[in-house]
């Protein structure tokens, strides 16, 4: 499940830095730059971004932040995933 929320992740990240390259904004690769670069790189755009693609570019960060969240969780519970195995095993 995690690799899933983790494609997903990155499939979100690549929608991000395609509109951000069609409109002339070049942010370098990894998760963090483009974390980090994302609203300093939107303000100064080249060419100044239309209100939908700003809210376009600002619901794919909200869900980039939920599917973070998840998998933050799922990665937390999973450490004592194996402890509870052994304990059922026994």
């Amino acid at each position: 499940m995690r690799e899933r929320l983790v494609s997903q992740r990155t499939g979100i990240i690549n929608q991000i830095r395609a509109f951000m390259l069609e409109r002339g904004i070049a942010v370098r690769q990894g998760i963090g730059f483009l974390r980090t670069e994302l609203p300093p790189s939107l303000r100064r755009a080249p060419m100044p971004l239309s209100p939908r693609m700003l809210r376009v570019i600002e619901e794919l960060a909200g869900d980039w932040r939920r599917l973070d969240q998840r998998i933050d969780g799922l990665s937390a519970r999973s450490k004592h995933w194996p402890v509870k195995i052994r304990h059922v095993r026994a």
